[in-house]
């Protein structure tokens, strides 16, 4: 039929057909392979998302607020006090008295011997099973420090050969060596481990003293000696190798003026670094005159000190017979000898110079050893001994001569009828140690504690000692079991004894306080840790500043003598401090200030006739507000006791263009008093500083405080200042601002002031300006950003504060803190605003000292808390969260999570990066012995970028790399004391942690190998959150293939954090093209389908 109908098909019909067929089809597959490949090698991903998700919730990403302000250009605005603390170990005591007997806070020396009388104290008891209990609050009444215990005979090395006798010790780093006879040097760790050394010549050495990082050693005949160990010794020089032979100056007589002190023959000069400031003429110089011959061979040294000049050089001094000097450095030094060519017994130094003393009453003072001066010392002596502690200087005579000191320039003599008893009275009860009764010691050796105590060594091997600077002395020979050749006090708190036999004794030197009140039950016990904090309106250490540096935020005054802070009288919720004016001290200079807390006096050029002038140097960020704006305005408070009108005039100094000044009248009790200024874009210089001005003309005394000055917009915002409109909302906002339990803040500062203020922490001698914020003003800033606040309590919390604390936040409003709750504007309780609050116990302070004290602290405040009345209604709110870092990587607190940081410091490239990342990560976090080997869940609470070239997907795939396994929220850092975003990936951070906070992870596959592309999944009912991530550096694409994306709002991301585009998905299926190191977010919900 078929046949029939069509005919017969040829066969080459069907050839033909078939190659039709192959020139088709081969094409296509060709096409079809070349696509495979280019889809393959360009990285177009494929995803799919499991349908079950996982069980954990993910508490999202949020922000770590390093720096807030509020908008207030002024950077020091109310005069608070600043805060100093000591933490010491109680050694003993009884119901009354404390004994610290080595303290272990390194401050502790540079406070004066009062400074903590008055101060807030608490005591703390910790029982065997490390629980911490509050034993005791009180103020301090009585402080002693240095109070000698009993003396410890020091083990001696086997091999220190008898009758080896002590001449010179110094301490560094609590390393202390022993310089002594034949060469011998004695080093001691700790006072625990010694080691015995010798100097290469083996002659005795008569100084040894730190210079630099080393140890430096002088015998007798002039070698010196380092050493960077104190174990192995070279020789550096000789003092004869380098003697300077110049001419014969003039006579004394001409180079310095008499005076009428029994001195012949001088001038005291009243300014010690007059010599280097001045040339070298004849009345400048001193009796330095150099001899003509050679320094002879057989001259012998006698001691050895050494300083740091005020520019950070180390220089040495060397003294010894005959008026010779040695000083200088390692690299360069002289030798002179002194006109009178007396011998000079001893040397020391402080941070003003060197004190020379020797036979015949000399004795001088020198800043770097090329000029000298006589010290003003009315007794004669053959002095034989000098010691120094800050700018007190004693020295001491071989017949019984004591001379002291407060300010190195004037001395007083001693009493002497008591020493004189008292070597009578050692006389007749050791008749055997001489044949001759002595009544004026010959001293060998002295030195200067604390609270006004003295310490005095005779040649016989008594102890004199005094406690009321030397009005009466006592005998302590029988507090030592052996005879003696130098006595001195230690930087590390002991008072050590250098024997004549080789027997070294030493003494803890401690503290004593008595608080006001005594302990109601027990006492206090070895273990037990006393809390100090005690406020002071002047630095302890003048903070030191270049002559053309200012320091920031110091009001400078034109009379200081007319101001000073007072802690008595403070504006209504304004800190702790007010600055107090006396007009009746009017400006008592025409071109110099003075500042309040630095006591830096800088030039400034003032009008004649002016009132009491205060300023204070505008910053940079000043500069940046008035270009940017018009109208600024100001308010303070004050007030008056004069029943007269104070005027206070406000001005700006240093703008180019004159502006209308402000004046107010000042009249009555405290009140706020505001204005404005209109300033034109155009009116500043950047080349002259901007400065402003308060001048004061009236009578009385006048109180001032909370000070404001900004731009109009920013007024009355606080904390909110300077927010901008895109910031992104978040899920958790950690308030590392706010100092709870800080060292560097007085206690509960953060609920003291409604206000935003700073005050000043010194640190050694650096004074640096913080902020503090008010607690409630910064969970308002939370609450904006419809994030859940997370708090930090540091090392230095007190039982009280914790209770407060809780009060604050969650008490009822009818309590007084939650009255003051209210009064600082939040509308309820904070168990009522948020659903979450972070509580993270931590140790920024860096007071703890191991991993068991650790533990023990974060439980203790989580017990102190969790006992509170407030706690039962705040419990479902509050996760607490252990801030410490453990050495032993094992936690072992009762805290609900752990927290750590993140380290970004170099790209992750691609999938392979990022797995070590992780991997190099959680090896570090501590493990949880209660929980096998998991690891507790861990926040993340700052991300640290440390590498210029970071970008978006580094940041965000280590973020939600480990979401939901090892890590359930992460933060990164943010600053909002500017008016833009710093951390420039700060919106899509927060846009993914407020959509993913309380989601559920969800599982994401890929369909090809590849190392570029990562995705994420969140997802709670029917909604979905997808984060894609192109860690290559090559534009790449992906697509999701079992979910219909269609109606999905998708965000995409450069490498810089930039919003390029946000738009709607169009189509189910759709292949998403990300940038180099870009994301992108697609959030929507699903249809019921899926």
């Amino acid at each position: 039929m078929f046949r029939q109908r069509y005919g017969r098909i040829k066969k080459r019909n069907f050839v033909v057909l078939a190659i039709c067929l192959v020139a088709v089809l081969l094409p296509v597959l060709i096409l079809y392979l070349i696509s495979a490949e280019r889809a393959e090698s360009g990285n177009i991903a494929d995803f799919s998302i499991s349908d079950q998700s996982s069980r954990k919730v993910v508490q999202g990403l949020g922000f770590n607020i390093a720096a807030i302000d509020d908008g207030n250009l002024l950077n020091n605005n109310s005069f608070e006090p600043l805060v100093y603390r000591q933490n010491l170990i109680i050694d003993s005591g009884n119901d009354e008295m404390i004994k610290i007997a080595m303290p272990n806070d390194p401050k502790t020396g540079i406070f004066s011997e009062s400074f903590f009388v008055d101060a807030n104290a608490e005591v703390f008891a910790t029982d065997s099973e490390g629980h911490r209990t509050l034993k005791k609050s009180g103020k301090v009444s009585q402080y002693f420090s240095d109070q000698i215990d009993d003396f410890q005979t020091l083990s001696l090395p086997p091999d220190l050969p008898h009758g080896i006798c002590w001449n010179s010790v110094v301490e560094s780093d609590e390393k202390v060596i022993f310089g002594g006879s034949n060469g011998y040097i004695l080093s001691i760790d700790s006072f625990s481990t010694t080691v015995l050394s010798r100097l290469p010549s083996e002659e005795t050495v008569v100084g040894v003293c730190v210079f630099d990082d080393n140890f430096l050693a002088l015998d007798e005949n002039g070698g010196f000696y380092k050493s960077s160990d104190s174990v192995k010794w070279e020789l550096i020089f000789q003092a004869a190798d380098k003697f300077l032979l110049t001419k014969p100056e003039d006579n004394l007589e001409e180079k310095v003026e008499t005076t009428n002190s029994s001195t012949d023959n001088t001038e005291i000069s009243t300014n010690k670094t007059d010599e280097t400031e001045t040339s070298e003429t004849s009345a400048d110089k001193t009796n330095e005159a150099e001899n003509e011959a050679e320094l002879s061979e057989n001259v012998k040294w006698f001691d050895l000190s050494s300083r740091v000049d005020d520019q950070g050089n180390s220089i040495f001094m060397a003294v010894g017979e005959t008026g010779y000097v040695l000083y200088g450095n390692l690299e360069e030094y002289s030798i002179k000898q002194l006109k009178s060519l007396d011998d000079i017994n001893a040397v020391t130094s402080n941070s003003d110079g060197f004190y020379l003393v020797g036979n015949n009453s000399l004795a001088f003072y020198s800043y770097d050893g090329e000029n000298y001066r006589y010290l003003d010392v009315s007794r004669k002596a053959n002095w034989q001994a000098v010691s120094s502690r800050g700018n007190q200087i004693m020295v001491a005579g071989d017949q019984g001569q004591v001379v002291f000191s407060k300010d190195g320039y004037s001395f007083e003599s001693l009493n002497n009828e008591t020493i004189s008893e008292l070597s009578l009275q050692y006389s007749e009860q050791n008749p055997g140690d001489q044949e001759v009764i002595v009544i004026k010691p010959r001293f060998i050796s002295c030195s200067i504690l604390s609270n006004n105590q003295f310490v005095l060594l005779d040649s016989r091997g008594m102890l004199f000692f005094s406690d009321n600077l030397g009005e009466t002395w006592k005998n302590l020979t029988d507090l030592a079991t052996k005879k003696y050749n130098i006595v001195q006090r230690l930087p590390s708190g002991r008072l050590v004894m250098g024997g004549l036999d080789g027997k070294i004794e030493y003494a803890n030197m401690g503290l004593v306080i008595k608080l006001d009140s005594k302990l109601e039950q027990g006492k206090y016990e070895n273990g037990d840790l006393l809390v100090l904090e005690q406020t002071s309106t002047t630095p302890v250490i003048q903070p030191k500043l270049e002559e053309s540096e200012t320091l920031i935020g110091d009001w400078y005054i034109s009379n200081p003598s007319a101001v000073q802070i007072q802690l008595n009288n403070c504006a209504p919720g304004g800190g702790r401090a007010a600055l107090e004016v006396d007009l009746s001290k009017k400006t008592t200079s025409e071109n110099e200030l003075t500042g309040l807390f630095s006591q830096q006096i800088i030039e400034q050029q003032i009008p004649q006739n002016a009132g009491l002038i205060i300023r204070q140097k505008l910053e940079d960020n000043a500069y940046k507000d008035i270009k940017n704006n018009t109208i600024f305005s100001f308010e303070f408070w004050a007030k008056s006791d004069s029943d007269e009108l104070i005027n206070l005039n406000l001005s700006i100094e240093g703008l180019n263009l004159q502006i209308e000044q402000i004046n107010k009248n000042i009249l009555g009790d405290w009140k706020k008093y505001q204005g404005f200024f209109l300033i034109p874009k155009n009116s500043i210089r950047e080349d002259i500083a901007l400065w402003i001005q308060i001048e004061l003309n009236g009578s009385g005394k006048l109180y001032l405080d909370n000070f404001w000055f900004g731009a109009a917009d920013n007024s009355g915002k606080n904390v909110l200042a300077n927010l901008f409109e895109d910031i992104p909302e978040s899920s958790i906002l950690r308030l590392d601002f706010i100092p709870i339990g800080s060292k560097k803040y007085y206690s509960e500062s953060w609920l003291s002031s409604e206000k935003f203020y700073s005050a000043y922490y010194q640190d050694q001698t650096e004074i640096k300006l913080q902020g503090q914020a008010n607690l409630a003003k910064s969970m308002e800033l939370c609450n904006s950003f419809n994030a859940n606040p997370w708090l930090i309590i540091d090392s230095q919390v007190s039982d009280s504060e914790l209770k407060h604390l809780m009060q604050y936040l969650f008490g009822q409003q009818n309590t007084p803190l939650g009255e003051l709750r209210t009064a600082h504007g939040a509308l309820s309780r904070f168990s009522d605003i948020f659903n979450q609050i972070y509580i993270e116990i931590s140790d920024q302070n860096e007071l703890i000292e191991n991993d068991w004290q650790r533990k023990l602290y974060v439980n203790w405040v989580i017990q102190v808390l969790s006992e509170t009345p407030e706690y039962a209604k705040a419990k479902k709110n509050l996760i607490f969260v252990d801030g410490m870092q453990y050495k032993d990587n094992i936690i072992l607190s009762d805290a609900d999570y752990h927290t750590s940081d993140f380290d970004l410091d170099h790209k992750i490239n691609n999938i392979t990066d990022l797995k070590q990342f992780n991997d190099d990560f959680t090896e570090m976090l501590p493990r949880d012995p209660g929980r096998g080997t998991t690891i507790r869940s861990e926040l993340i609470r700052q991300t640290n970028q440390n590498f210029e070239d970071i970008r978006l997907a580094d940041v965000i795939a280590t973020a939600l790399s480990m979401m939901g396994d090892d890590i359930n929220a992460a933060l990164i850092n943010l600053d909002l004391t500017s008016d833009s975003v710093i951390n420039t990936f700060a919106h899509c951070y927060g846009n993914i942690g407020q959509a993913i906070s309380g989601m559920n992870p969800y599982t994401v596959t890929s369909g090809i190998e590849q190392e570029n592309v990562l995705a994420y999944a969140y997802g709670s009912g029917n909604k979905r959150i997808i984060v894609l991530i192109n860690l290559s550096e090559i534009s790449s694409s992906c697509q999701m293939l079992n979910i219909d994306l269609k109606g999905f709002k998708q965000s995409i991301y450069d490498a810089k954090g930039t919003l390029l585009e946000q738009s709607e998905v169009k189509h189910r299926k759709s292949v998403y093209s990300l940038l180099p190191g870009g994301v992108i977010i697609l959030e929507g919900t699903l249809p019921k389908s899926q």
